[in-house]
């Protein structure tokens, strides 16, 4: 019987910077205003911060898995609590909140407005 190998579930996402316009406010009425996105990997976000998927860089099981749970291109995330030693992580999307672990959320891209 072979024994199963963990393979790196994550490879090749793109970390930068994008610039992005939003539409004219239809309460206020105010023209465009120029609002800067930056592209990174949903481990790296903070407690408190949240951002929009972008892209999910699993294969496999793993990213159907995750489809499944709404881990969807234009979804919000935002992260709620790191468990005391670091890991796993509790994130919230949609309706419901769920904990992965750091290697897992490496492999979800999200976008996240600058201040």
């Amino acid at each position: 019987m072979k024994a199963l190998q963990m393979t790196q579930p994550c490879e090749g996402l793109f970390d930068g910077t994008t610039d992005h316009k939003s539409g004219p406010s239809l309460r206020s009425g105010q023209a465009l205003r120029k609002v800067s996105l930056q592209t990174m990997r949903l481990s790296e976000l903070n407690v408190g911060e949240a951002g929009t998927i972008v892209k999910l860089a699993a294969n496999g099981g793993f990213r159907q898995r995750l489809l499944e749970m709404g881990f969807v291109r234009g979804e919000r995330i935002e992260v709620k609590r790191v468990a005391p030693l670091g890991d796993p992580v509790e994130y919230a999307i949609k309706d419901y909140h769920l904990a992965l672990r750091r290697r897992e959320a490496e492999c979800i891209l999200v976008e996240v407005a600058l201040a």
